[in-house]
Formats: C-alpha cells, sequence, structure tokens
C-alpha cells in the first residue's frame, strides 16, 4: 500500500524531544511502516504565544534538525510545510527564505487574526500585507493551504489563484455541511478548490467529524460526502497526525491506515478509488507544480 499524507505537526516536536521520526513513539512513527511508499507532507507550526521572530527561528531550527535525521527509512519521502503565517512578521522576504528552504504549503493563519489576515474563528479577510503575501508565496512556488482560513480569507486567495492561474489546497479539513464548524470546509470552497486544480485532505480531529461517537465509519461519511460533490481526484488525507490529542476509534497513527482502507473496502470502494484517497490524488497534485518528493 501506498500513503500520502498531506499533514502532520510532528517535526517540531521531535526536534524539541531531541528524537527522530522513527521511533518516536507518535502518531507518525517511522518504524515497521506498513507501507511500501509513504509521503508525509511535515508541517511547522508557529505556536500563537511565539513572537514572528521566535517562530520563525522555530522553523529553522526544525528544518535543521530534518536534515540531521540520518535513520528515515527508504520508502519514506517528505514535503515541508508552514502552518500559520505569523513567522514572516512584517518580512516579505521571508516568503522567498522559506521558499528556498523547501517549504510548498503554507496556512497563513491558524486561529485569530496576525498581519496577513484573519482566522476561522474571526471574521476578517486578507490584509493588504496579506496579499502581498499570498501573490508571493504563489510566484515562488508556495501553494496556500485553506486549512484554519476565515471564510472571507478562503475567498480572496481562491479569488487570486483564479487570477493567477494556481491550484489552492486545504490539507486538513472536514465538511462543514457534516459538522457545522467555522473550521470546516464549505462545499462550495471545496468545489472552488476542485476547480483550481487543487486537493482536500481530510483531518482525523474528533470534534471536526462529529459532536458525539467518531470512528472509521464516521470518516466515511465525510469523504462520500467530498465524493458527492465530484470528489473522486480531489480528495485525500491530512490526518493532522500529533496536532491533534485523540484519534478516531480505530485509527490512532499511521500504522492504522490499512484498517481504515479495509473499512472502506468492505464498504463498496474499489481498489482505483482506495489509490486515489490514499495516495495518487496527492501525488499527482504535486507531479503538477513540478514538486518532486
Amino acid at each position: 500500500m501506498k500513503y500520502f499524507d498531506l499533514h502532520c505537526d510532528t517535526l517540531p516536536i521531535v526536534m524539541e524531544e531531541g528524537k527522530s521520526l522513527t521511533h518516536s513513539q507518535m502518531m507518525v512513527d517511522l518504524s515497521n511502516l506498513p507501507f511500501d511508499q509513504y509521503v508525509q507532507v511535515l508541517a511547522v507550526f508557529s505556536y500563537p504565544s511565539l513572537s514572528a521572530d521566535e517562530a520563525y527561528e522555530l522553523f529553522w531550527s526544525s528544518r535543521r534538525h530534518l536534515d540531521t535525521l540520518s535513520d528515515l527509512p527508504e520508502c519514506f519521502r517528505y514535503i515541508l510545510a508552514v502552518e500559520n503565517g505569523s513567522l514572516i512578521g512584517d518580512h516579505i522576504e521571508r516568503v522567498d527564505e522559506l521558499a528556498k528552504a523547501g517549504v510548498r504549503l503554507m496556512n497563513p493563519v491558524w486561529a485569530g487574526d496576525n498581519l496577513i489576515g484573519g482566522a476561522w474563528n474571526t471574521d476578517r479577510g486578507l490584509t493588504s500585507f496579506g496579499k502581498e503575501v499570498i501573490c508571493r508565496a504563489f510566484d515562488l512556488g508556495i501553494t496556500p493551504d485553506l486549512s484554519h482560513a476565515s471564510d472571507p480569507m478562503a475567498k480572496e486567495i481562491l479569488e487570486i489563484a483564479a487570477q493567477k492561474g494556481k491550484p489552492v489546497i486545504a490539507s486538513h479539513s472536514c465538511a462543514r455541511a457534516l459538522q457545522n464548524l467555522g473550521r470546516n470546509l464549505p462545499d462550495e470552497y471545496f468545489r472552488e478548490i476542485a476547480r483550481s486544480g487543487g486537493i482536500v485532505g481530510l483531518s482525523f480531529c474528533p470534534p471536526h467529524l462529529s459532536d458525539g461517537e467518531c470512528n472509521m465509519e464516521t470518516i466515511r461519511r465525510h469523504l462520500e460526502h467530498y465524493l458527492a460533490l465530484d470528489g473522486e481526484n480531489v480528495i485525500a488525507i491530512g490526518a493532522d497526525w500529533d496536532g491533534i490529542d485523540t484519534t478516531p476509534d480505530g485509527v490512532e497513527a499511521i500504522r492504522d491506515i490499512p484498517a481504515l482502507a479495509d473499512h472502506l473496502r468492505q464498504n463498496g470502494w474499489s481498489e482505483l478509488l482506495l489509490h486515489k484517497l490514499f495516495y495518487q490524488n496527492a501525488a499527482d497534485f504535486f507531479a503538477r507544480q513540478n514538486i518532486s518528493f
């Protein structure tokens, strides 16, 4: 089985603890992988309590730590991302430095607001500086990530993307139609992301999936809602490993992905559709951007 995941927060945690991604004893642990090939988008999360300079240094510390890891399995590849663009501060040139460091996805916000604009729990769109950041990111090959964005910000980013002929992504977002939270993705934005040539990764954060019981069946309902929006070539997984405290029952870590595939298979999913969900749609997206992994 091949697996491509669009979001985890494991890297800065193992950096701070002086560990490797291998034998991390976390949700993302590269020992005894059940995959023939595994590609993980590694996000560096900028904590809201940090200043822009502190968050920027955290990114570089995490990047340097990744370079020291010599025990990564041969079947493992990664792509870098930034979660919360607050690390940019008011230094537009930092977008250039992040691109040079290999960052290929960026969530402009996380919660509240920053100099770029407002997150899902605000009604703020992009600031003037934020529009400059988004345009620079597109021009440098960094795809803006709408997970965590406010509806006004998401709308403005999609408009900029259309003007530039570029795709947009939502790396870890559940369906708002099934769980009515501002953090979740409205159907109209799913369709706009699809039209842009982007993809949407489903988060495994239980409160984003359901108010009550949360298990593989809950995951399936959200995925099949996206399929009903003509999402066969759009859906992916962005589990938010190690960025969430709990997971749906039966899916505690990457080792449980084959079991989730079995659950979907038993509920009528074809092998082709499973391959698209767990690997091919994400791989095709990055191939279209000429991003190797």
